[in-house]
């Protein structure tokens, strides 16, 4: 499986109209959200001990799977993946949806949520180093000085979390889900010039509730013995924190480098702190806050043009 193949096909930011820019700015920022809001719903779900790991991954991507069904039904248009392309789908299915969700489930019975944040907060960096080797993608010093500076903010948000690591067995399968998570994200943007946010999102979810079936045993039973919050938690991490998410997060990837997307993922710690504010109640450490400050200020380091893509940027738009 050739990664290189589709380098001169990857969409550039600096190659969108100012519009094009809002709209994957937006689908950018909606991906973020609904992907913070996971963490919210599944610490409800995880604290009315009603799912088992393997059954929280499965009852979330077989609500996703059954709506993506649905919606590619209605719009009648449900086409497989090119011949060349199978390979690249299934590596999606298992890395980023089945294996790394069962390995984060698990691995979060052990390890707290601020090292676990932490722990994924690395993925963009993993994501970096593999987009230049393969992707042909290019980071000059600003873009590694804003991911170090936005990696110090997302340790910051683990310290005031509470969080240390520890060398145990979870923080090691948060590991492998973290390096899992990095390989689909750079996977998916070698395919996105040729598919559009629905192919990318559905195939990827319907190949991971294949595989995570066979942990789905006593699902109906844990689903009938839940409270109905831990099932309202299941339903919305399926159909927003995975559909919509998903689809927004293809939407952007499609449109903008790899390496400028998964910076934004910094942002998540950030988001999901607002969203346990609103609906948990919960309060982060001053140490949190100053570290949302450094994710969003290594963020903005990532995205500033230097001065060549200021050149570059203004002769499109007079060309325009």
């Amino acid at each position: 499986m050739d990664l290189t193949l589709d380098r001169a096909h990857h969409g550039r930011m600096d190659t969108l109209d100012r519009r094009g820019k809002v709209k994957a700015a937006a689908a950018l920022s909606v991906a973020v959200v609904m992907w913070a809001s996971a963490f919210v719903a599944i610490r409800a779900v995880v604290a009315s001990g009603a799912y088992n790991p393997g059954q929280l991954s499965a009852g979330r991507l077989i609500v996703a799977s059954t709506l993506l069904l649905l919606y590619g039904l209605a719009r009648g248009r449900v086409h497989l993946p090119a011949r060349r392309d199978r390979v690249r789908f299934l590596v999606l299915g298992a890395t980023g949806q089945a294996l790394y969700q069962l390995l984060l489930n698990t691995g979060e019975r052990t390890v707290d949520a601020g090292t676990a944040s932490l722990l994924v907060s690395t993925a963009p960096i993993i994501v970096s180093v593999l987009a230049v080797a393969f992707l042909g993608e290019r980071m000059g010093l600003r873009a590694w000085l804003g991911t170090a500076v936005a990696f110090a903010g997302a340790a910051a948000i683990a310290a005031g979390a509470g969080g240390a690591l520890r060398a145990d067995a979870g923080a090691a399968l948060v590991v492998v889900a973290t390096c899992l998570w990095a390989v689909f994200l750079v996977v998916q943007k070698t395919l996105a010039a040729r598919y559009d946010g629905f192919d990318l999102t559905a195939w990827p979810m319907w190949i991971g509730t294949l595989l995570l079936l066979p942990f789905a045993g006593g699902l109906p039973g844990a689903v009938a013995a839940a409270p109905s919050a831990a099932n309202a938690a299941v339903l919305w991490l399926g159909a927003f924190s995975s559909v919509v998410g998903f689809i927004a997060w293809a939407y952007a990837i499609k449109r903008l480098d790899v390496v400028v997307a998964t910076g934004a993922l910094y942002c998540v710690p950030v988001a999901a702190f607002v969203i346990g504010l609103v609906f948990l109640g919960e309060t982060p450490q001053v140490t949190a806050l100053f570290g949302g400050v450094l994710v969003l200020a290594g963020v903005a380091l990532m995205r500033m043009k230097g001065p060549e893509r200021f050149a570059r940027a203004e002769a499109l738009e007079e060309a325009e």
